[in-house]
């Protein structure tokens, strides 16, 4: 069946870049603690902060649901998405344009990981 149910989570890391391959419609993009990560159904709204390329709004854990802030979808195949963790502020940037400051007073670094939810199970993405 189809649903959130596939998410997935990278290796510990301050920023990294994905570029979509394909089927990416309802990727989120974010930073997760790996404590309360679930593998199987969604942690968009309950671990972690996350921006959707469908709409480029932000969800988070601490209640922000479909919050504006890119302003247009960026979830065309071959588009890079980069996110950064600096001094508790999460960022990310479509197309290599800074998109500004999505989430404040994140958790340690070191605690954070990227990650993803996909509702699509066949959504390709790469690491840059």
């Amino acid at each position: 069946g189809f649903g959130w149910q596939c998410s997935a989570m990278g290796t510990r890391c301050t920023q990294y870049s994905i570029r979509l391959i394909q089927n990416c419609s309802t990727l989120m993009v974010g930073m997760a603690p790996m404590a309360s990560f679930k593998k199987d159904g969604d942690n968009y709204t309950s671990c972690g902060w996350y921006m959707s390329c469908r709409y480029g709004n932000l969800y988070s854990q601490r209640g922000a649901f479909n919050k504006h802030y890119v302003g247009r979808t960026c979830n065309t195949d071959g588009t890079v998405i980069g996110v950064q963790l600096k001094d508790g502020e999460l960022s990310f940037s479509v197309i290599g344009v800074d998109m500004g400051v999505a989430f404040r007073a994140l958790p340690n670094a070191d605690q954070m990981y990227p990650a993803f939810d996909m509702y699509e199970h066949n959504c390709e993405f790469e690491f840059l």
